[in-house]
Formats: structure tokens, C-alpha cells, sequence
């Protein structure tokens, strides 16, 4: 039995320490509780195919704990660490054990600690096993609280660690200010992931946070999700973006989003070409409306080749617009709108009450075009302009897709091999308009 529990550990490359694992097994001085003692020996012997590890501190006592702080530092193939605290403060001498075990060690990369609660000593004890780690470029809190000053201490000591790039905070408890700390603490950390998830953000005190997030000119990954916002957070999000300029991927899911602050997300992010991933998923108030901003967004940033919607409750239709708004954005077939033109999109869409995507877009084509006081002048001096336009665009022959994947000869536009490769037909007299819109 005992080769056989050797063969199976081998071929993990995670594992987890728990003193529930085995039955009728108990823990004593010299580690021998089974999985424990397994564990650690492979931690001794260095095993290649133990990259991630985690540890039940409920579970284990002060002798195990001592034998993590010793084995820690030699092991080179350990990646990633997770210890589950259980919010037990009875159990901080075996978390600060194993946790020592960090300063030695030349392979832990990722570090999570989860139900934790963390005062000024636990913090500043952390702290240094954290900044002394050369290796450690990850930093993962989940529910964990911060008391009184435990935040703060924490973030100093980071800032003296030369390799912290990515830090995660999800679902934790702290006082509203400790955001300041953390914002404060950005354009000093040089972070290339920021992971703000859940937490307690007061309203008062996004302007500071955006403009640290502003001044963190190497954060390329931020995720905000599951932090109330409205659509004037999201306008200084999108303009903290722009003038940030390297952020490439952004998650706001579960923030409460609307039409509204989609609208003013697709307005300040026109022009943020770096973004290539965006995620608004679980946001259930966002429309047909959302989804045409969305699109107009997607025209002027060819960059955006990701975008989850998941769980937004959108119909197939609206699925449909934005995967060929994706579709796009990586083929030949990607223009470029005049901000006129978009703008008259929005106001447009702003009027309707109820937009139903799957309907025609005919009616906001007409609206645009010969409903604006700058359509009709433009009609007044060129009355022989014909209503029925052609829109040709040269295109190589292996290039030639429909973007929305209809055959040839259906729907709004005809397709022909050779110099004219793409011919679209709609009524207007606006051809950025009803591109956008094809």
C-alpha cells in the first residue's frame, strides 16, 4: 500500500495537508500523521512534481509546523503555497512557522493566505517574510480582515520588496481609509496585476484610488468586480484608463452595471488601444441599448479581441452583435467611425426606451441620417445625392468573409470575388453610419 500512495503522489502536481485525510490517523510530535508525513517528504526530497501545495494550519500542530520552516527553504520546485488560517487565532504560532519557512525559499512564486485575521503584530511579522523572499511575485488575501493598523503595516513592508508584482485582495474586511492606504501605496509597488474583488470601498474614495491606479504606468491587469459602481465611477475609470495607457485587460464583473455606465465606458474607452480583454460579466441590468455601445466601442478600439458577457442576460441576438463586433476585430473587414458619426449613435440609441437588438437597425440608420438637423442641411445642399448608396471595399480574395457569416447573395450586402470584393447596400446617406451598423 505504501508504494502504491507513492506511485499516485508522484503523478500530482498539486497537493493538499489536511488532518481529516486519512482515518483513524492522528498527529504526534515527530510529523507521522500519513499525508503529512508523505508530503513533507517529498518536500525533502525535493520532488519535481510537487509545484503547489496546500496546508490546513487547523490541522497540523507546532512540530509539524517547525518541519514546514525547515524543508521550505531547500525545496526548489515549489511554486505555489496556500495555507487555509480558519479565522483560529489559537493557530498563529503554526502560521508564523510555516510562513518563516518563506525567507529561505528560492521557488514560491504565489502566496495565498486565506481567513486570516490580521492586527499590526501578525502583519508586521508577515510582512517580513513576504519582502525577504526573492522569488515571491504573487500576494493573495482572501477573507481575511485587517485590524486598526494591520493594513498599513503590511503595505509598508512591501513597498521595500523589489519583486512583488501582482496582488490580490478578494473578499476582505477592512475600514473604509485602509482603501487610501492601498491606493497610496501603487505608484510605489510597480504592480503589473491589481486585484481589488469584494471589498470596502467608500464612495468618497475612488478619485484617490483612480489617480494612483493613473500613476501605476507598468499595472497592465485590473480587476475591480464585485465593487458598487455607477456611471460616474465608470466615466473616471475609463479617463484613468486613457491616460494610464498600459492596462490591457479589465474586469468589472458583478459591479452592478447598467446602459449608463456601459455608455460611458465605451466612450472613454474608444481610444484606449492597449485594452484587449474586457469582462463585464454578472452585470443583469445591462440591455439591447448596452450592447450597441459595445459595438460602437469595438469599432474605434481594434484592439478589444475579448469581451465576457456572461451572465448579463442578454438574448442570442445581442450575443450575435458583439461576437461579429469581435469577429471584426480580427479580420480585414475592421473600419473606423468619425466621432460625429458615433455620437450620433448614442444619442439616437439614448432615446429609445425599449431597444430590441434583434429588431431591424434600419430605424436608427434613418433616424441618424435624415432625423438630425446636420443630416437634413446636408441633404438640403446635395439633393442629388441618391438615397440608395454602395459601399465597396477592396479586399484580397483570401480575406473575402460576410460579417455576419450569411451567404452570399442574403442579407444587407452581396459578395463578389475580384477587385470589388465587398459590396454593401442599405438606404442612407451617412456610409460610416450604416457600416457600424451592418
Amino acid at each position: 500500500m505504501e508504494d502504491d500512495d507513492e506511485s499516485s503522489s508522484e503523478s500530482r502536481s498539486s497537493y493538499s495537508v489536511s488532518g481529516d485525510s486519512q482515518e483513524g490517523s492522528t498527529l504526534s510530535g515527530n510529523c507521522s500523521l500519513d499525508s503529512i508525513g508523505l508530503m513533507l517528504r517529498r518536500l525533502e526530497d525535493d520532488d519535481s512534481s510537487l509545484i503547489d501545495l496546500e496546508v490546513d494550519c487547523k490541522s497540523i500542530d507546532a512540530d509539524a509546523a517547525k518541519c514546514f520552516s525547515v524543508l521550505l527553504p531547500e525545496n526548489t520546485r515549489l511554486q505555489r503555497l496556500r495555507l487555509d488560517c480558519g479565522n483560529d487565532s489559537s493557530r498563529l504560532d503554526v502560521i508564523r512557522r510555516v510562513v518563516s519557512g518563506l525567507k529561505g525559499n528560492s521557488s514560491i512564486k504565489h502566496v495565498e493566505i486565506n481567513d486570516l485575521t490580521m492586527d499590526r503584530d501578525t502583519s508586521s511579522w508577515m510582512a517580513q517574510s513576504f519582502a525577504s523572499s526573492k522569488s515571491l511575485t504573487h500576494i493573495s488575501m482572501t477573507k481575511c480582515r485587517f485590524l486598526g493598523s494591520g493594513l498599513g503595516i503590511l503595505f509598508v513592508s512591501l513597498q521595500h520588496s523589489k519583486y512583488i508584482r501582482h496582488l490580490t485582495f478578494h473578499s476582505c474586511d477592512w475600514e473604509e481609509h485602509n482603501t487610501e492606504i492601498v491606493a497610496s501605496s501603487l505608484p510605489l509597488l510597480k504592480l503589473l496585476s491589481l486585484s481589488l474583488v469584494g471589498i470596502n470601498i467608500a464612495l468618497d474614495t475612488w478619485p484617490f484610488l483612480l489617480n494612483n491606479i493613473k500613476r501605476s504606468k507598468e499595472l497592465i491587469l485590473l480587476d475591480l468586480s464585485r465593487n458598487k459602481m455607477d456611471d460616474s465611477i465608470i466615466s473616471s475609470l475609463a479617463k484613468t484608463l486613457s491616460l494610464q495607457g498600459s492596462i490591457s485587460t479589465l474586469v468589472l464583473s458583478s459591479c452592478g452595471l447598467d446602459d449608463n455606465c456601459i455608455k460611458e465606458l465605451a466612450k472613454g474607452l474608444r481610444k484606449h488601444s492597449p485594452l484587449s480583454s474586457l469582462d463585464v460579466s454578472n452585470n443583469n441590468h445591462i440591455s439591447g441599448k448596452g450592447v450597441i455601445y459595445f459595438r460602437d466601442m469595438m469599432k474605434f478600439n481594434t484592439s478589444i479581441t475579448e469581451l465576457k458577457v456572461n451572465g448579463c442576460g442578454l438574448n442570442d441576438r445581442s450575443l450575435d452583435v458583439i461576437e461579429s463586433s469581435l469577429r471584426y476585430n480580427n479580420s480585414v473587414l475592421k473600419t473606423f467611425l468619425s466621432e460625429d458619426a458615433s455620437q450620433a449613435i448614442f444619442g439616437v440609441v439614448d432615446m429609445i426606451g425599449h431597444f430590441d437588438i434583434g429588431q431591424s437597425t434600419r430605424n436608427i440608420v434613418e433616424a441618424v441620417s435624415f432625423g438630425s438637423d446636420s443630416a437634413k442641411e446636408g441633404t438640403k445642399e446635395k439633393k442629388h445625392v441618391k438615397n440608395r448608396l454602395h459601399y465597396r471595399r477592396k479586399l484580397p480574395d483570401s480575406s473575402i468573409k460576410h460579417a455576419d457569416q450569411t451567404p452570399p447573395g442574403q442579407g444587407p450586402g452581396s459578395f463578389t470575388k475580384g477587385k470589388e470584393a465587398v459590396r454593401y447596400t442599405m438606404k442612407s446617406t451617412t456610409p460610416e453610419i450604416r457600416d457600424v451598423l451592418l
